[in-house]
């Protein structure tokens, strides 16, 4: 039943046996979880399905129990010190794991992410200043200051109301990026809601076709493409292609990965149709996105070809948040 399951799951973790775990974990057989999604459920039965239990409730929180052995036994994750203050990554040998990702909370409101290749092994991603160690050859470990909630910077109000986003966006949602900081934030009611390092031009600021430069002023989104791919799909000329890159791949080429978000200048003369001089500065036409990169190491300094670069995650994190007509601020200097 549902009440001993997560005991006897932990069992096999805990005594040398994490393949039978998992074999459990994630069961096609009647009695487990992926029955009570085969019967439509949005949330864990009181059972594993109505015929176990006649007057069964339909979202119980006792059977969501296994949630936990995700993060910490599949994972790898759990605390070197209490409160979570130094954190230990040692995940499993597991024969046949899919590709998964999960987001694990911490008591300090911050967020250890993890996404498994199975050909690559482990990627964790963990806020900046949090201590840990590691066990494996396949596990990557890399620190971002995002991961968490989202802090005042009192150079985010400046760059506000350089802009005057009040007037522009007033009390609905754009995009900030700030070329001098290296960062994108996603704004609500004029307040931070999600926040990213990002990478803009290693040429500097500018709109002239052929510069490699990134455009300053505001913007909208115009387009999206990519929903449903998967992370690290590559892009060419905005058509899904049937390759993918993933951690460790070497190329010396600019991909365009997993989103993108085309970019529709909308200030004649600086970022949109033509300058004075008849050149054209049209950001849509110099195809400037936001986009997911395999220059991941990159991210928070100046170096793409014109685009503002993200982490895959950040975008695929980024891109339902937003939808086509979204202004978007490109803070210049």
């Amino acid at each position: 039943g549902v009440y001993m399951a997560p005991y006897v799951i932990e069992a096999c973790f805990n005594n040398g046996a994490p393949e039978l775990g998992y074999e459990l974990l994630a069961s096609y057989d009647k009695r487990s979880w992926r029955e009570m999604l085969r019967h439509g459920a949005t949330a864990c039965l009181e059972a594993w399905s109505p015929n176990d239990k006649k007057n069964m409730s339909w979202c119980h929180p006792w059977s969501s129990s296994p949630l936990f052995l995700w993060p910490e036994r599949v994972a790898g994750l759990s605390p070197a010190e209490p409160g979570w203050k130094r954190i230990r990554i040692a995940p499993p040998a597991l024969a046949g794991l899919p590709e998964f990702f999960i987001k694990a909370p911490l008591p300090s409101g911050r967020t250890v992410t993890v996404r498994h290749f199975p050909e690559r092994g482990y990627l964790m991603d963990l806020p900046a200043g949090l201590p840990h160690e590691s066990e494996g050859d396949k596990v990557s470990c890399r620190t971002r200051r995002s991961l968490g909630p989202v802090q005042p910077e009192p150079e985010l109000d400046r760059l506000l109301a350089r802009c005057a986003w009040a007037e522009r966006v007033g009390e609905g949602t754009g995009i900030l990026v700030s070329v001098s900081l290296q960062r994108l934030w996603l704004i609500t009611a004029g307040a931070p809601v999600w926040t990213a390092d990002c990478s803009t031009a290693k040429a500097g600021v500018g709109s002239l076709e052929g510069s490699g430069m990134t455009p300053s002023g505001w913007h909208q989104i115009a387009e999206k493409f990519g929903e449903g791919a998967p992370w690290g799909r590559i892009f060419q000329s905005r058509a899904e292609t049937s390759k993918r890159w993933l951690p460790g791949d070497a190329t010396e080429e600019d991909l365009v990965l997993t989103r993108i978000l085309w970019l529709e200048g909308k200030e004649p003369g600086l970022n949109c149709g033509k300058d004075t001089q008849g050149r054209s500065i049209d950001s849509k036409g110099r195809h400037i996105y936001i986009h997911g990169t395999n220059g991941e190491e990159l991210i928070g300094t100046p170096a793409s070809h014109g685009c503002i670069r993200l982490l895959n995650d950040d975008v695929l994190d980024l891109f339902p948040r937003v939808d086509t007509g979204t202004p978007v601020f490109i803070a210049g200097e």
